[in-house]
């Protein structure tokens, strides 16, 4: 009992000054990485504890923040995790990069996209013929064919910051 005690004594003693040599902002840092691992512990007492995503995250997020601080950084990471090895939060880390740049943006929904050819065809008649208003080339491209609606020939026209037809034909 007293070896253990005074083993304990020794051991906060020289942790006491290693902790002397460390920055302050990577000491914060290491407290706030310890302290989550604590919280997990606390959480799930009884067993191995299972990490969720957002723990996950915080503890990757914890580490690369020790990363940016330290030089000796799987050093740092070795003293400071306790829950899980310094390589398996690196895969987290890896795994969650991957998840960011790979990821897909859902079809947002609306109105298909207008086809590139007939957005130059509605481009070319406002610039060939100034005089022609929205429901004129509405008109033309039905000649071609076309079936356009006449508020896609407006945010057609707009996009390509061509002004409205009176204002389009005069010149300054």
């Amino acid at each position: 009992m007293i070896y253990h005690l005074l083993f304990c004594i020794v051991t906060l003693v020289f942790d006491f000054f290693a902790s002397l040599q460390v920055v302050p902002h990577e000491k914060d840092l290491q407290i706030a990485l310890l302290r989550q691992q604590l919280r997990i512990l606390e959480r799930q007492s009884k067993t191995k504890p299972r990490l969720s995503r957002p723990e996950k995250l915080i503890l990757v997020s914890l580490a690369t923040g020790l990363r940016a601080q330290t030089q000796r950084f799987h050093e740092a990471l070795a003293e400071a995790l306790l829950l899980v090895q310094p390589d398996t939060l690196l895969k987290w880390h890896r795994q969650l990069v991957r998840r960011k740049w790979t990821f897909q943006h859902a079809n947002r929904g609306g109105r298909p996209r207008l086809e590139a050819d007939i957005e130059w065809l509605i481009v070319r008649l406002a610039r060939e013929n100034p005089r022609l208003e929205y429901d004129k080339i509405q008109g033309e491209l039905l000649k071609l064919g076309f079936k356009v609606h006449l508020r896609t020939v407006k945010n057609v026209l707009r996009r390509h910051n061509l002004l409205p037809a009176p204002l389009r034909g005069c010149s300054s």
